[in-house]
């Protein structure tokens, strides 16, 4: 008979954590890719959709990624008829980038997939679950960038 682990793993809550994360984006890249779409042009054609006109510095900022980065995602996404840029925004202004009508039908399918993903890995969680579950991960988070002098 084996031994009881006396530090077993799926009891890390920052292993756990990290091995739930890994599964849930593989699986999400998958689904996204049957669409054409990385998880992080999901992201961007999600964001333009809330706030058409959006500059491509702003949804990096959203995105957490670089600018420059986010320039060789909005130009790939333009390049395919998903995105388009302002035609002319005027002096000082930053060109915003808007759904086209391909974009808008490409998002909405990604979404419904999207939704039925979420609902396969966490619809055994009721409303209030999974409301105390993000708010536990968004501290669990703040804790995580924190100082460690910050915490006191």
């Amino acid at each position: 008979m084996a031994a009881e682990d006396p530090f077993p793993l799926d009891d890390v809550l920052g292993y756990l954590i990290g091995r739930v994360a890994h599964d849930l984006q593989l699986g999400f890249t998958e689904l996204m890719a049957g669409e054409g779409l990385t998880v992080r042009q999901f992201g961007v054609l999600n964001h333009v959709a809330r706030a058409p006109g959006l500059p491509s510095a702003e949804i990096a900022r959203r995105l957490d990624v670089t600018p420059q980065s986010m320039v060789s995602h909005v130009e790939t996404l333009c390049r395919r008829g998903l995105l388009r840029r302002d035609p002319d925004p005027g002096p000082g202004r930053a060109i915003g980038v808007h759904l086209t009508p391909e974009g808008e039908a490409l998002l909405a399918r990604a979404r419904i997939l999207a939704r039925e993903y979420e609902e396969r890995t966490t619809g055994h969680l009721d409303a209030e679950g999974r409301r105390r579950l993000a708010a536990e991960l968004r501290e669990i988070r703040r804790r995580a960038l924190a100082s460690p002098d910050a915490e006191g």
